[in-house]
């Protein structure tokens, strides 16, 4: 969906409340390695990179640009920081190319958690990305 704000988002994705509660269980399932299911607002998924690290991520799709996305990314990452008890450092990392990037990235002695705002002008699309690494084994 398009423009949906977070909040609305987190609630289809997950029978919990659209609060800091509901995106730490998400976050915590998604720290112990467990798929979180998409949902028509939310695309999630693994992947495993050549190091061998796992990640699991999910990514909410909005109007090119909306101001919803800006508000979502902002929320997302201040409930990340909430929930990891620990604030984020700015960091541009390795992209894939969008027209616009911000990123919060989070250190954990497991992994890294990343949440990122991405314009892909190309697609007339803004993207928020969570992703959880865990270190390689």
């Amino acid at each position: 969906m398009r423009g949906v704000p977070l909040a609305v988002c987190l609630m289809l994705a997950m029978p919990l409340p659209a609060s800091a509660d509901g995106v730490c269980r998400m976050l915590g399932q998604m720290i112990a390695g467990r798929a979180v299911a998409s949902t028509d607002a939310m695309l999630c998924s693994s992947s495993q990179g050549q190091s061998g690290a796992t990640a699991q991520h999910c990514r909410w799709p909005f109007s090119f640009r909306a101001p919803d996305a800006r508000a979502a990314f902002d929320a997302v990452s201040a409930d990340v920081a909430a929930c990891l008890d620990s604030p984020a450092k700015t960091e541009e990392g390795e992209v894939n190319h969008p027209d616009t990037y911000d990123q919060r990235l989070f250190e954990l002695p497991t992994g890294v958690i990343s949440v990122a705002l991405k314009d892909k002008g190309a697609l007339q699309q803004t993207f928020v990305f969570l992703r959880v690494e865990r270190s390689a084994p």
